[in-house]
């Protein structure tokens, strides 16, 4: 991805960012150009296979952009990634019973009560919808930018 946008991993200022919570500021016109790459990147890592690390893409448009980043915190604001928090809790550096209700409510989230008839027509409808969104990807990037999604 990064040769698609002409960086070089190894001596451009490449930071990545994780893609749970961050923010985009104004910045003359930079944070338009960063949303302008990350979609096509977004769309390239989907055509490709490059599902599990959103993480790689939003670095990359932010490099690409110029956009500067920051790691600051961010006072009041709590969130929740079971990875994340499972490594904090093998590092002492959470509490596994104050987090409890949060990893509950994911499962119950991730995983509803249903009758298997229910879960059977679910997982039929989501094979659909991703052969719909697969199919409308690729007509799509082959009609926006052939070179950019489909050449090396």
């Amino acid at each position: 991805m990064a040769k698609k946008l002409g960086l070089d991993i190894k001596t451009d200022p490449i930071i990545w960012i994780y893609e749970f919570l961050f923010v985009v500021t104004r910045d003359s016109g930079k944070e338009i150009e960063f949303l302008k790459y990350w979609g096509k990147l977004a769309l390239y890592a989907e055509l490709h296979g490059h599902h599990k690390h959103p993480a790689y893409a939003i670095g990359l448009a932010a490099a690409k952009a110029g956009l500067p980043i920051r790691h600051d915190v961010m006072n009041g604001i709590d969130f929740f990634d079971d990875r994340v928090e499972k490594v904090r809790i093998s590092k002492g550096q959470s509490d596994s019973n104050a987090k409890q209700m949060y990893f509950e409510a994911q499962k119950a989230l991730e995983n509803p009560q249903g009758s298997i008839s229910k879960k059977a027509m679910n997982k039929v409808v989501k094979y659909m919808e991703y052969g719909y969104h697969s199919t409308r990807l690729k007509v799509t990037t082959l009609i926006e930018d052939f070179d950019f999604y489909y050449r090396s």
